[in-house]
């Protein structure tokens, strides 16, 4: 257990630093890092699903850390936060219930695919061109939706989708980074809330769990990575993004290599 612990207590540094410098992307290292962590105590079956859920909690509050820190900066634009609210809170909570009925492997498979684009997104070292104003509320509400929905069921915040979507639409990277901080905070705690009810009922789940939520990687997830979460802002305010980009889609491409290899060689 000791071992378990400082393991997912080191992984929160990494997800507190990409949540402060990138308005998100703690997930995609997260949900990788909790299915290994628990398949090490012997958790077989509902390893993926509570990896998701368990993912969506931490990044509540690692996010919402990272919100306090832009909104103090005047980073974060709540009313386009709030235009976001009825799709996120709506497309998340449905969708964490879709993902918590469907088997395991489809959801690797699908997150590995995710990791792969992600990279691909990154490696472009391009910023998105802008494409006009800000759409009016349905059509954010929509975005919302669809951004909370695919969030849940690869058990990221959504800061990697929000942030490109919000400079197309022609908001500075810096406010883009911020808003996407407080959008991805309410697409976690919907998912999160999604999965703890949804696991409710389910048997074989390990000790200390709530739902699809293990308490005690939360909590040491928790801990470290809203310590870590403003460093990583105040670095992002200081430090070129792009190598930092570069690194980051270097660790990707090494969990999603590690992924497939389970995938097909269980």
């Amino acid at each position: 257990m000791f071992f378990t612990l400082t393991y997912f207590s080191i992984a929160g540094i990494f997800v507190g630093l990409l949540s402060g410098m990138l308005g998100g992307g703690g997930g995609i290292i997260l949900v990788p890092v909790l299915v290994y962590g628990l398949a090490w105590q012997g958790v077989g079956e509902h390893a993926h699903h509570l990896a998701l859920g368990t993912s969506m909690a931490t990044m509540a509050l690692t996010t919402l850390t990272t919100t306090v820190v832009q909104h103090r900066k005047g980073a974060v634009r709540w009313p386009v936060v709030a235009r976001f609210m009825p799709g996120v809170l709506a497309g998340t909570f449905l969708t964490s219930k879709i993902a918590a009925a469907t088997p395991s492997r489809p959801l690797t498979a699908l997150f590995i695919v995710f990791l792969l684009f992600a990279a691909w997104s990154m490696t472009r070292n391009a910023e998105p061109k802008p494409g006009g104003h800000l759409p009016g509320g349905t059509i954010l509400a929509a975005a919302g939706g669809v951004i909370g929905g695919f969030s849940s069921l690869v058990g990221i915040g959504g800061g990697m989708l929000t942030v490109p979507f919000l400079q197309f639409c022609s908001v500075p990277l810096r406010e883009a980074i911020g808003t996407s901080a407080a959008v991805t905070c309410c697409v976690s705690l919907s998912g999160t809330l999604g999965y703890m009810l949804a696991g409710g009922a389910t048997s074989g789940l390990p000790a200390h769990t709530v739902g699809f939520v293990y308490l005690p990687g939360f909590l040491c997830l928790t801990l470290v990575s809203t310590l870590c979460a403003p460093l990583g802002v105040r670095i992002a305010y200081r430090v070129p993004v792009l190598p930092l980009k570069r690194l980051f889609v270097l660790l990707i491409l090494c969990v999603a290599l590690k992924m497939t290899h389970g995938f097909f060689f269980p």
